[in-house]
């Protein structure tokens, strides 16, 4: 049976990363942004002792990535990467759910994120989830001097959030045939 393209791979995990996949998570991030973070700076997010640091792995090969951390009770995702041969398969947003899941059983209660304002795809994500665009940071990327768009998703633990978040869940699911992968 052909797998179907826009599917994501029948072996992806989503797991917590461990330092041995920090080589794999450069090089997504070399590929993925104009001014990538340097390896010391992903090594130092990944053992925040607040961070959730998420990779999604096929086979022994990392695809993708997630980080969050937080303080009280509001979140960050600082980065969100899915590797240019696994883009358009559901991986990113399947790392989302994944870490919008652990915020809330962790007692978050917002998360707020940011991104280039000419990232269609990143808007559609983030607003697909319930991320409400609260501002425009003007220059905030010191490469381009692009604009971002941060966005919040407030109220992370309300039934509504859960709900909406459960549905979507149910609907990745439906689309890739099987159980959304969880860490």
């Amino acid at each position: 049976m052909a797998q179907d393209h826009h599917a994501a791979p029948p072996d992806l995990a989503i797991r917590r990363a461990e330092l041995a996949d920090l080589r794999d998570i450069v090089v997504i991030e070399h590929d993925s942004f104009p001014s990538p973070w340097p390896a010391w700076s992903i090594r130092q997010e990944m053992l925040r002792p607040d961070s959730v640091f998420l990779v999604a792995v096929t086979g022994t090969r990392v695809v993708g990535y997630v980080g969050m951390h937080s303080a009280a009770d509001l979140g960050h995702v600082g980065t969100l990467a899915v590797g240019s041969a696994y883009r358009g398969l559901g991986i990113g947003e399947a790392l989302m759910l994944a870490a919008l899941q652990i915020g809330a059983n962790e007692g978050l209660d917002s998360v707020v994120l940011e991104y280039r304002i000419g990232n269609e795809r990143a808007a559609r994500l983030y607003e697909k989830l319930g991320f409400q665009p609260t501002r425009i940071r003007k220059a905030y990327y010191s490469d381009t001097q692009e604009d971002a768009v941060e966005a919040l998703l407030a109220n992370l633990r309300q039934p509504v959030v859960q709900e909406h978040l459960t549905a979507l869940r149910a609907a990745w699911e439906a689309r890739h045939s099987r159980q959304l992968p969880r860490p």
